[in-house]
């Protein structure tokens, strides 16, 4: 929590688009999967 506790916008922003990342890889891989679901049937 002392990590998010820091005033820094410049940090702020970097976690922010960490964590962005991280949720746009996995919905992209529940993307793949339902192509791939969808493509075999």
């Amino acid at each position: 929590s002392a990590g998010a506790s820091d005033g820094h916008v410049v940090a702020r922003a970097y976690r922010d688009a960490k964590l962005m990342e991280i949720i746009e890889g996995s919905s992209e891989i529940c993307q793949l999967e339902l192509a791939r679901h969808a493509l075999r049937n």
